[in-house]
């Protein structure tokens, strides 16, 4: 994820949220050195809403590990581990 200034980032708005549309790439803004706003196409923001919503229901993760065979899958690693699978990525990029 790349860092950019509030004052760059609005300068090269247009061209910024081209590129996020274009390639995996996240941008975090900051002002003052510190990160206030994420920039990313909003398939990948989907695709993190989804994820959290396994991630926090139970009964979603208990359906989707007897779908893999899998005794249990109750950790947010082994979650993230069966997505990064499924997704071909990680979720976490």
């Amino acid at each position: 994820m790349e860092s950019i200034s509030l004052t760059e980032a609005a300068a090269r708005f247009t061209e910024l949220a081209d590129r996020v549309q274009r390639e995996p790439v996240d941008y975090t803004f900051t002002e003052g050195g510190r990160p206030v706003v994420v920039m990313m196409s909003a398939d990948r923001y989907s695709s993190l809403l989804e994820t959290l919503s396994v991630l926090t229901d139970s009964e979603a993760r208990a359906d989707l590990a007897e779908s893999t065979g899998a005794e249990e899958l109750t950790t947010e690693d082994a979650m993230a581990a069966l997505m990064r699978e499924r997704l071909g990525r990680d979720p976490s990029r």
